[in-house]
């Protein structure tokens, strides 16, 4: 609809100016043409204005609504992220805890480092 407004003051304007190159110079006619002319000018530039800040509002909107929905796929992955570092950590230290507190067939532990683990971890006498 803005555009048909555009248009319709473009004519307008086309159409004065027309008219204004008939009429004699100096006369009151020609006068009062020219300040309808400048009137309608300055409409159309209104006109251009508010469309240009339909366009920039639009625009904004947009970058806004972008801006949102890569915020929200960082906050996914980084909850993703802090999940996936926690599982892989407890699954380590699982599998080290398995492994070093593996006794052998007569009791003994395998490895010094868990012998000096459980030695912290059990009651001392």
């Amino acid at each position: 609809m803005e555009n048909k407004i555009q248009k319709l003051l473009d004519e307008v304007i086309e159409e004065d100016l027309q008219d204004i190159k008939h009429l004699q110079t100096g006369s009151d006619e020609r006068i009062a043409a020219i300040e309808e002319l400048r009137r309608i000018h300055a409409l159309r530039i209104e006109e251009a204005k508010i469309e240009q800040a339909r366009i920039e509002k639009s625009d904004e909107k947009d970058a806004k609504q972008a801006q949102l929905k890569s915020q929200s796929l960082d906050r996914w992955i980084n909850v993703g992220l802090q999940i996936g570092l926690s599982v892989v950590g407890l699954l380590a230290y699982d599998v080290w805890y398995r492994r070093g507190l593996h006794f052998e067939e007569h009791g003994t532990i395998r490895s010094p480092m868990t012998r000096g683990l459980l030695s912290k971890m059990l009651p001392k006498k």
